[in-house]
């Protein structure tokens, strides 16, 4: 049986004017090494620190990436099973169309269920409607499984993609993933926002290079 789940209210969108932590790169900064590779499809900083209130600015690099944020436990390891195996993010089957095209469930270190995906076929996105905090390019709860449409990336050091500003109101660890399948199940693009009290230690959040674990 699935974990249940909590509801959760939406985060704040606003304009990206100015933020807490403004510089979060979606996809490698320009000019990237490889465009369109696992060398370009990295969120960096891949683990950052806001208090609660705080706004998370994310540039966009690149093409074809859409955002999702889920809750997640404060534990780091996040991992996807298909209904035959259990494996970490990154996929290591031969035929990585097949592979990114495939049903998941991702939980997190507490083994909650955090995202559950149908295949490409009935859902073009890794997007889970029911458990997201927020989602730039998944599907409409109700409504037909259709795609949303990826976010414009910057193509250049002087062409700048979308920049999407979101405020976090509530404390946790948030699990930022892209929502192209290909690029998070394949090329592991995916990082976490830690939203901390007053009370909270920062350093319990430690920077992690979640790839090569």
């Amino acid at each position: 049986m699935s974990p249940e789940r909590e509801a959760l209210s939406p985060p704040n969108l606003i304009n990206p004017t100015a933020a807490d932590f403004g510089g979060a790169q979606f996809g490698q900064a320009q000019p990237q090494t490889i465009p369109n590779s696992v060398d370009s499809h990295i969120l960096m900083p891949d683990d950052a620190t806001v208090r609660v209130g705080g706004t998370v600015t994310f540039n966009v690099n690149g093409g074809s990436h859409g955002i999702g944020i889920y809750p997640v436990s404060k534990k780091r390891l996040v991992k996807t099973s298909m209904k035959t195996s259990v494996r970490v993010v990154r996929a290591s089957a031969n035929n990585a169309t097949l592979t990114a095209n495939s049903d998941y469930k991702i939980v997190d270190g507490r083994h909650h269920l955090i995202i559950e995906t149908d295949t490409a076929a009935n859902q073009p996105r890794i997007d889970d409607p029911f458990h997201r905090y927020l989602s730039t390019s998944g599907s409409i709860p109700g409504q037909p499984l259709t795609a949303g449409a990826f976010l414009t990336g910057s193509t250049s050091t002087t062409v700048p993609g979308h920049r999407i500003e979101i405020r976090f109101t509530k404390a946790g660890r948030y699990l930022v993933v892209c929502q192209n399948r290909g690029h998070l199940i394949n090329d592991h693009m995916f990082g976490f926002v830690n939203v901390v009290d007053n009370d909270d230690k920062d350093d319990d959040h430690g920077h992690n290079d979640h790839r090569d674990k």
